[in-house]
């Protein structure tokens, strides 16, 4: 497949905009922990361990003290609680400022990603330069481009129209580097049908959308993405407010097929319910100044995330963002049950697509609506750190064991025994490379500094808001 002109006409709308980053030293991977209480959520506390990691993996985990002759650095955990680090399932990392997010996600435990689609082909050279040590950052899982219909729902996706399209579509993907398939609303049944089978032969799973076009018992998606095929999908006649209303008023029994289906099928699902709270969030007129959201660049809460710059975005009326409360009750109902009945479920974000969902803050919110919902504190640190490991198929990932790669989160408090806990964050192991909390919020204060020259803020911020203009006048 050959790269489009929008996403050609992406890169460079994003370099126009982006500022330089200001480097930030990867410290070399190995270390040795010693005196901490190694937690992996759902199992018993192993307290005074001396933990050892060489490269990116853990190579010892023992109640006892370091050699004494190793070259490694040592850590003082002075009974520091160790867990896996946490891992969102759903990302979209924005190329003009992805250095900064990548930080952000790490400053908040964040140590895995699931990047569910880019909009520009710059993941794999992203991603390339934090496993060779040149940036810091999250293990990424990437799809490349989201595969959907003609037309497609977002216009950096590849269009794939029938089941030869999907076979080369899925090839090429597979050659890039891919590690899963992110389909989409608009793709017909015979082209989701080839990808599921194209896929398959390359020993990739199919994430994401329910097509419009397919029931969701037959589309066979194997990790749902936002609850999809729950709710029918809007008639042209219908608005936003009229599929929130189906969401207040969903039949039980609905509830109840889609709970069996995923159970029969073997599904996976990734609900994002901070998602609808973050859209809610849109008609709180304090909701821009939240201190996390500082932490982006300004053309986010002054530009695209502006209800009434963002076309899209104006459909979302005060009414709507209502009834969307009662909608997300109904989201969360469901995820109780799908828990309830064993379905693997996973934590995702969608950041930073939709407003106020912030890199790695975001994922927090996930894992209390999650809770909320009636998982237990564990069961959701479980859903973000060995679920999703298992989901995306690198042995021992989200798991503290002898073998596994080395991404950890040392905690002057039990994150798995109090939500709170998780503001006790003292520093984030990721593959290997220890970075102390201090370091990382060092570097995030160092990218606003740069990001908020005022003569960044001035062009970033016009530039979004003409080019939103001139989006409205093409509806």
């Amino acid at each position: 497949m050959q790269d489009t002109l929008m996403r050609r006409a992406s890169r460079l709308i994003f370099r126009a905009m982006a500022y330089r980053p200001p480097p930030v030293q990867v410290p070399p991977p190995g270390l040795i922990l010693t005196d901490v209480i190694v937690v992996n959520p759902g199992q018993a506390r192993l307290p005074h361990q001396t933990l050892i990691v060489e490269g990116d993996r853990i190579v010892s985990i023992a109640a006892k003290p370091p050699p004494p002759s190793s070259p490694l650095p040592q850590v003082d955990g002075a009974g520091a609680w160790v867990t896996p680090g946490l891992i969102d399932m759903h990302v979209h990392i924005p190329p003009l400022s992805r250095e900064l997010v990548n930080l952000l996600f790490l400053a908040y435990g964040v140590t895995g990603v699931r990047e569910t689609g880019d909009a520009d082909g710059s993941t794999w050279e992203a991603r390339r330069r934090i496993q060779t040590g040149q940036v810091p950052g999250p293990r990424i899982f990437a799809s490349g481009p989201v595969l959907d219909g003609d037309p497609p729902f977002l216009f950096t996706s590849w269009k794939v129209r029938n089941a030869d399209e999907a076979r080369k579509a899925v090839a090429a993907l597979a050659r890039q580097g891919a590690d899963f398939i992110k389909v989409h609303h608009m793709l017909s049944v015979e082209a989701l049908t080839a990808i599921r089978e194209a896929a398959a032969e390359h020993g990739l799973r199919v994430v994401g959308h329910i097509p419009e076009s397919v029931l969701f018992e037959e589309a066979h998606v194997w990790d749902v993405q936002h609850l999809d095929g729950l709710v029918p999908y809007p008639q042209p006649s219908e608005t936003l407010l009229d599929v929130q209303k189906k969401w207040r008023d969903l039949d039980p029994a609905r509830m109840e097929f889609y709970v069996r289906t995923s159970v029969e099928q073997g599904l996976a699902h990734t609900p994002t319910l901070v998602t609808s709270e973050a859209l809610i969030r849109m008609a709180d007129p304090h909701a821009a100044t939240d201190p996390a959201v500082y932490l982006l660049p300004r053309y986010y809460r002054d530009g695209v995330w502006d209800r009434r710059a963002m076309p899209f975005l104006r459909h979302f009326t005060d009414e709507t963002l209502a009834m969307m409360k009662q909608g997300l009750g109904r989201g969360q109902e469901i995820v109780r049950r799908l828990d309830e009945a064993g379905v693997r479920l996973h934590l995702g974000t969608d950041t930073a697509a939709v407003p106020f969902t912030v890199p790695g803050e975001s994922l927090h919110r996930e894992l209390r609506l999650m809770i909320e919902a009636g998982l237990t504190l564990e069961a959701a640190w479980r859903a973000g750190t060995s679920a999703a490991g298992e989901s995306l198929g690198l042995s021992g990932l989200g798991v503290v064991q002898v073998g596994a790669p080395a991404d950890l989160l040392i905690f002057d408090q039990d994150p798995t025994e109090s939500f709170a806990a998780l503001a006790t964050l003292k520093g984030v192991v990721a593959a290997g490379c220890f970075y102390a909390k201090a370091f990382l919020d060092a570097a995030l204060a160092r990218h606003r500094e740069r990001f908020e020259r005022p003569t960044h803020e001035k062009f970033t911020l016009a530039f979004i808001r003409l080019s939103l203009k001139l989006m409205a006048s093409k509806r």
